[in-house]
């Protein structure tokens, strides 16, 4: 619950993932909008139902990434991915 914490751990492990694709423009594109993606995390993470959502798909993330399970990690990727732009659209529709 420590919303600090919660804000570093999220932006390493999204660095991790962005590094390990070894993508250079999605690395340089991420960059380019990491204040803005920074605002809009802390402000949904403020939420205490948000903040618990994205520990758990992190988590599950995570633990098929260690399986090597690319099947399920890509799942919950999209899953996360869909969740955080429905987020996100929400956070304007509000602000």
């Amino acid at each position: 619950n420590n919303l600090e914490l919660m804000l570093i751990k999220d932006v390493e492990l999204h660095d991790l993932i962005f590094e390990t694709a070894r993508n250079k423009r999605l690395i340089q594109f991420i960059n380019n909008l990491r204040e803005q993606i920074y605002r809009l995390r802390l402000t949904y993470l403020k939420d205490d139902d948000s903040r618990a959502q994205i520990a758990r798909e992190h988590e599950e993330l995570v633990a098929a990434i260690e399986k090597r399970d690319a099947e399920t990690a890509e799942a919950i990727s999209m899953l996360h991915i869909k969740n955080q732009e429905e987020a996100v659209i929400e956070f304007t529709k509000r602000n």
